[in-house]
């Protein structure tokens, strides 16, 4: 048997790393993981067994090796490229002329050769779990509040309670003290243009109040018993037609909450209740509740209406406008009208794709009738029938991948152990964002045409203004500027490196070898501005004139200072020869591009983002790190509230599918594809905790933005953008009293 020893528990994140490197992680040969478990939920049990080892390794050895973090990314260090750099790089020439090609040139790069990829397999319950939890704490004080609610989710009879328990009630919703945010729920349900939602909480607030200041009550609906699986299975998302937690609703919202507020004011006031359909006398109120009372008591039920409604669903679903829009029909919205692309692929949870496909359907009917321009629509797979032209000319059509078995681990008890539910088996979990870059491969194989990606978060809602777009063109243009620059870099090393190796020229670092051609010239002058601002005076007049000085040509020592200072390459042994120097710039070239937007921290912004770091080996890397990966000491002086770290959180990542598609070889015109098996190593995870049906779990977790965003793997820039670009939800308080106008649809959707 094996003994397992806990040390140090905490329910926050465990932190391990192993540094990334060709060698095998050690597993123990020890492992209580089950075969036949896995194999029956289709999950990867060699991947199990090394989730296992390195979760028990942590939880024994108590170690917690670091990654320490040498120098905060910024603007004066070269690590971050500035705005305003990057828009003078982006838009260089105010020609009119040369400005409408350039759009339609970067129009068509969009829609035929870059793809958009949005995960969508968060589930609601972080964005919710501020409701949560408050609705927990209440319901662990208030056992009878939990009680009387689930008995009307149930469709059970109306129960009565006693004065005793009245007057309880009303003296703990005396005690509780709740904040801003929980008492301004009931405020924002209220303004919601959805009925179905007011409705519920108009139903279940008033309700509660009549029956504890009565001691008993009739649900405020017409209404018919049912059992409980039926009642269940009246419940459909998005479903705007019924309060969803009645067997049936046939009575008009307004009217019953009018009857419900004046039969409330007739029990306060001791009147008799003057309604001839009501045969059933209601007793003299047993307490009377004050107003900071009934401002509680609005809380709970708006937090048990939410939470009812959406916890189970995927983030995506939940409606973040007042008019009920989800994050998936504004980020469809936003692909439509702000960026179109080639394809979209969206992630979802495993088992949900015909879900999310009924969901599309559902929204291309809203988009219709929602969009002011409908021609806004033309030529997408969102356009009505008649707009269509031929189905192979279409552009932006959506690919739905799942988040399965393979990319998902189990829940581990806080021993180690693995966690069996209640039927007797594993606990799958997705493994986090990390998993997603195995479906890179598959996504362009099936796209050929696509040359890159671009990786969009599904709660970043920006709306569809001509402002957004012009600033997301800039990030975008960017990339595709450094990327064909990079491309042709790459044709004319490949280009010299097999000339040189057909002429089996000596390797002798006496031997010079130079590149003879104007146009490299000028790329490379054109990439230098990004950095010359951030270059010392010497350095950059150094460079400035080996750029012009064409007596010889371009030297692999001028490639390598100009992109080395771009994506921060290590140095050159200076022992090396020119061949050995283009094909080490060879190598370098290979590592896929990557560009990421990060914004300007403010005041009181905590989060991982932008630095310079040293893996346990000693290699130095620029990367876009989480904050679990670094200790308290650093995780306070870089990320804190008054952190070194003058940026953070990656908004928007544009990454490259195929690299050399100026390849010279006859079958190279798609490019090569890149090698996505090199950048992963789920050796760089995070041990995420949680709790799960009442008990302390935790699982292993890989994060997407670490393993494309880091030096040692990919040519990653980081550039700064507008917070404008920035307006994540990680909370239900980023959305509630939020509209179409609020978020800048207004130009593209009706309000």
């Amino acid at each position: 048997m094996l003994e397992l020893i806990m040390t140090d528990w905490h329910f926050e994140i465990w932190r391990e790393f192993s540094p990334v490197s060709t060698q095998k992680i050690e597993i123990t040969k020890i492992t209580l993981i089950s075969d036949k478990l896995a194999q029956f939920a289709k999950l990867n049990v060699e991947r199990l067994k090394n989730h296992e080892a390195r979760i028990l390794d942590s939880i024994q050895s108590g170690k917690t090796p670091f990654i320490p973090v040498t120098q905060a990314c910024t603007a004066n260090n070269g690590g971050i490229i500035p705005w305003k750099t990057l828009v003078r790089f982006a838009l260089p020439n105010r020609d009119p002329k040369i400005a409408r090609y350039r759009k339609a040139a970067f129009k068509h790069w969009r829609e035929n050769h870059l793809l958009t990829f949005i995960p969508a397999a968060g589930a609601a319950s972080r964005y919710l779990s501020g409701v949560v939890k408050f609705v927990k704490e209440i319901e662990k004080e208030a056992p009878l509040l939990a009680k009387i609610t689930e008995n009307i989710f149930n469709c059970a009879d109306p129960i009565s309670i006693t004065q005793q328990d009245c007057k309880s009630l009303q003296y703990f919703f005396s005690q509780v003290k709740i904040n801003q945010e929980m008492t301004s729920l009931s405020e924002k349900i209220r303004l919601e243009k959805s009925e179905q939602i007011k409705a519920d909480f108009e139903e279940l607030a008033s309700y509660l109040s009549s029956l504890i200041e009565t001691g008993h009550a009739k649900y405020l609906t017409s209404y018919k018993k049912q059992k409980p699986e039926e009642c269940e299975s009246e419940f459909k998302i998005n479903n705007a037609e019924k309060p969803w937690f009645y067997a049936s609703n046939t009575v008009n919202s307004s009217r019953r909450t009018q009857k419900t507020d004046s039969q409330l004011t007739q029990i306060r006031n001791n009147s008799p209740i003057n309604n001839a359909d009501e045969e059933e006398n209601i007793s003299l109120s047993h307490v009377r509740l004050s107003e900071s009372e009934l401002v509680f008591l609005e809380a709970y039920a708006a937090a048990k209406i939410i939470v009812r409604q959406y916890v189970k669903l995927p983030k995506a679903l939940v409606p973040t406008t007042l008019e009920g829009d989800s994050f998936l029909f504004l980020k469809l919205t936003e692909q439509i009208a702000l960026f179109s692309s080639h394809k979209n692929a969206l992630v979802v949870p495993a088992n949900m794709r015909q879900l999310f496909e009924n969901e599309l359907n559902d929204n291309r009917k809203r988009m219709i009738s929602q969009f002011e321009n409908i021609f806004d629509l033309e030529n997408t797979v969102f356009a009505p029938q008649w707009m269509k032209k031929k189905v192979d000319t279409l552009i932006g059509s959506w690919d739905i991948l799942e988040q399965g078995p393979e990319l998902s681990t189990i829940r581990f008890n806080a021993n180690g152990t693995p966690f069996i539910n209640d039927q007797g088996q594993y606990s799958p979990v997705a493994a986090g964002h990390g998993e997603l870059i195995h479906l890179f491969m598959d996504l362009a194989q099936k796209n050929s045409s696509a040359e890159c990606m671009h990786i969009r978060n599904i709660d970043n809602i920006i709306g569809t203004t001509e402002d957004r777009a012009s600033e997301l063109n800039v990030p975008a243009e960017s990339f595709r500027f450094v990327r064909e620059s990079l491309e042709y870099i790459r044709m004319k090393v490949t280009v010299i490196l097999n000339e040189y190796t057909n002429l089996k020229i000596s390797n002798s670092k006496s031997e010079k070898i130079f590149i003879q051609d104007l146009e490299l010239q000028k790329v490379l002058r054109f990439l230098l501005t990004l950095v010359e601002s951030q270059l010392n005076p010497i350095t950059l007049e150094s460079i400035e004139s080996d750029i012009t000085n064409d007596q010889f040509g371009i030297s692999p020592d001028l490639v390598s200072r100009i992109l080395g200072n771009i994506f921060h390459w290590p140095q050159f042994n200076s022992t090396m020869s020119d061949f050995e120097m283009w094909k080490k710039i060879d190598l370098y070239l290979h590592k896929p591009l990557s560009v990421f937007g990060v914004v300007r921290k403010e005041v009181g912004d905590v989060g991982g983002g932008p630095v310079f770091a040293k893996l346990p080996g000693g290699e130095m890397v620029k990367i876009c790190l989480e904050m679990p990966h670094v200790n308290a000491e650093d995780s306070e002086e870089y990320f804190g509230p008054k952190g070194r770290a003058t940026h953070f959180n990656p908004v928007l990542v544009f990454f490259e599918l195929r690299s050399h598609t100026y390849a010279v070889e006859p079958d190279g015109k798609n490019g090569k594809l890149i090698d996505f098996r090199q950048l992963f190593d789920d050796r760089l995870w995070l041990l995420a905790s949680k709790e799960f049906e009442g008990h302390p779990v935790c699982y292993h977790e890989t994060v997407l933005y670490e393993l494309i965003g880091n030096s040692a793997t990919t040519n990653v820039i980081f550039v700064e953008v507008p917070r404008t670009l920035f307006n994540p939800h990680k909370t239900i308080f980023d959305s509630l009293g939020q509209d179409r106008k609020s978020y800048g649809f207004n130009e593209t959707l009706k309000e």
